[in-house]
């Protein structure tokens, strides 16, 4: 449930970023978020409307619960933070398995700033970069509601290097879709 929380949160209104695998294995996993903390998550344009979660880590990812649950209510798919190694910022590509065995995933980029965990997930934010959007026109599939499917994990890593990392990780933009995570204990 929380999971479906989390992935409905970054999908935003059926937009997302995607590839039919994983792309990214749990050896890759990394942990900026501490194993148990409760994290609120918000979107900054509907500030009565916040989450918590708590995020505990395995060898395999995190598991997302509801506070205050015993240990193991969580769905059984972990959420992978992968470290974006090419840049020297903390930032992160987020993996969140789909429904199934076997099944793709959903991708979020994310940074560190001084109120939390800033993620991104919807491709329209680049609809005002024409650069961009050739870019994930020659790289990506395009699915219905906007959504952008990757293929190829290189694609991944270069879309965040060349497009996420210099507009809102360095550039200080503010996406208009965002959604940020905050640990509160």
């Amino acid at each position: 449930m929380r999971l479906a929380i989390l992935a409905a949160a970054l999908a935003l209104a059926g937009c997302a970023f995607s590839a039919d695998t994983p792309l990214f294995s749990p050896e890759e996993a990394v942990f900026p978020i501490a194993d148990g903390a409760i994290i609120e998550m918000r979107d900054p344009e509907h500030v009565d409307e916040i989450e918590r979660l708590r995020f505990r880590a395995t060898p395999s990812g995190y598991i997302i619960e509801e506070p205050g649950a015993a240990e193991g209510a969580g769905e059984d798919r972990p959420v992978l933070f992968v470290a974006v190694q090419e840049t020297p910022e903390e930032d992160y590509i987020i993996v969140l398995p789909q429904d199934g065995p076997g099944s793709g995933a959903n991708f979020a980029f994310a940074w560190r700033a001084a109120d939390g965990l800033h993620l991104i997930s919807n491709p329209r934010e680049f609809e005002d970069a024409p650069d961009a959007r050739a870019w994930l026109e020659a790289h990506t599939e395009t699915l219905s509601y906007g959504e952008r499917r990757f293929t190829r994990r290189e694609d991944v890593l270069a879309f965040h290097h060349d497009f996420i990392a210099p507009r809102f990780v360095r550039g200080g933009a503010t996406p208009d879709d965002q959604i940020i995570l905050a640990e509160i204990r």
